[in-house]
């Protein structure tokens, strides 16, 4: 989960270096990574997979490629965050049982 949205904040930092507008989407992709990483802390889960930012503006020439590339962009972070709250609720539902 938090390579996914470290992914999705580098494509819209890419993004934002020439749109206006994405900054409030930009702060919550950075709550969300804060609460994701509270999660794993709480779980004992260790979230330190390797990561390696793209280089989507090196392709973002023209205004044809950054309407493709906010449009692909933006739908997939819509999906990638379904996916999230499903999953945190399906995390939240499940509580072990207490050992006695």
């Amino acid at each position: 989960m938090s390579v996914g949205v470290k992914l999705h904040q580098d494509l819209l930092g890419a993004l934002a270096a020439r749109l206006e507008g994405l900054d409030d989407l930009s702060a919550d992709l950075r709550d969300l990574l804060t609460q994701i990483n509270k999660m794993q802390e709480l779980g004992r889960w260790s979230g330190d997979e390797p990561y390696q930012s793209p280089d989507i503006a090196a392709h973002l020439h023209g205004d044809y490629e950054l309407q493709v590339a906010t449009h692909l962009t933006l739908a997939q972070l819509r999906a990638f965050c379904q996916d999230i709250v499903r999953s945190m609720r399906n995390i939240s539902v499940y509580r072990p049982q207490e050992q006695r």
